[in-house]
């Protein structure tokens, strides 16, 4: 990893909260999902008949979701050090941790949690 330059260790941790975003709003979306319809849909259409059977096992849909989504937020947290090193010194790491905090919470947590459930 330190050989990567900043450039490229802010892009990856972009796309790390993008991964992120999307697992939380998976997680959301596959709860909130009216049955009834899907059952409908699942009649002609593959992709609800394949979220008909992801969602036959909740626990490991759910365990698979939230497994992934820490994974995700592990590494992040892992790149943004990382990064805070580089550009500011060591003293930056809580300065990371606080701001990463922030940012997941706000941009991967709640906000796409707030627009699948719509």
């Amino acid at each position: 990893m330190e050989s990567l330059s900043t450039f490229w260790l802010s892009v990856l941790l972009f796309g790390l909260i993008l991964v992120s975003a999307f697992f939380s709003s998976t997680e959301t979306s596959m709860m909130a999902i009216n049955r009834y319809r899907l059952k409908a849909l699942s009649a002609t259409n593959k992709n609800a008949k394949r979220t008909e059977h992801l969602l036959k096992d909740t626990d490991h849909l759910i365990g698979t979701i939230l497994l992934g989504n820490n994974f995700v937020n592990i590494f992040a947290s892992s790149i943004a050090t990382i990064l805070a090193i580089k550009l500011w010194g060591e003293d930056s790491i809580v300065l990371a941790s606080l701001t990463l905090t922030f940012v997941i919470l706000v941009f991967a947590e709640t906000t796409p949690k707030t627009f699948a459930a719509k």
